[in-house]
């Protein structure tokens, strides 16, 4: 599993990330988050964007209009 760090004006940490690219969005959960000049320590913590919600336990890859889910990723 890798440490993913995303620098927005903010430090966002994920444990579980999940990479998504194309017309679908990715929900995870297990991952601190700090923004603005203060910090926001959360154990489970679901970032959201777009207009429909995919939620994983595990890490997948997802390119294109199309879902692929991988239970042991390599």
């Amino acid at each position: 599993m890798r440490l993913h760090s995303l620098n927005l004006n903010s430090n966002t940490i994920m444990v579980s990330p999940s990479i998504t690219t194309g017309n679908h969005n990715t929900t995870t959960g297990n991952h601190n988050t700090t923004t603005g000049n203060h910090s926001t320590a959360t154990d489970r913590l679901n970032i959201t964007t777009g207009n429909h919600n995919t939620t994983m336990d595990s890490p997948s890859i997802t390119t294109g209009n199309h879902n692929t889910t991988m239970d042991s990723p390599s």
